[in-house]
């Protein structure tokens, strides 16, 4: 019996070692979740801002009456701001898809963790009805 002692409280250790670090490790990816979505928020934000200015310019520069046209440099620059909100919107596509696809990841990994203290629960229990 007392050769039982040691080994359970090594055993012992070394799975709290081992849990200790898990959990740590899941809230470092739960706090990295949270800051990716704080990172998208603000990106989506700035060029949703972005958008409303050339929004406002293309306002500036359209023509008072349709029916009259308006000098070519008004519509060159028009056309300019219109290919600058269709870049805005493919940045925003692509800071979606970047976004989800980070996340998507870092879910993974904690379910990964997940599974490994729930492993690890599953075992100490198994070896404390053996002990």
């Amino acid at each position: 019996m007392t050769g039982e002692k040691p080994t359970e409280a090594v055993i012992a250790a070394v799975h709290g070692e081992k849990e200790e670090l898990l959990k740590l490790q899941h809230r470092a990816i739960e706090g990295e979740i949270t800051e990716r979505h704080d990172i998208h928020t603000t990106n989506v934000d700035s060029i949703a801002e972005e958008k409303k200015e050339v929004r406002d310019e293309m306002l500036k520069l359209e023509p008072e009456n349709e029916m009259i046209g308006d000098g070519g440099d008004k519509r060159k620059d028009r056309i300019a701001l219109e290919r600058d909100k269709l870049m805005l919107s493919k940045e925003e596509r692509d800071e979606n898809r970047a976004s989800w696809t980070d996340q998507q990841n870092l879910k993974r990994e904690e379910r990964e963790v997940e599974k490994e203290l729930l492993r690890n629960d599953q075992r100490r229990k198994r070896i404390d009805e053996l002990m």
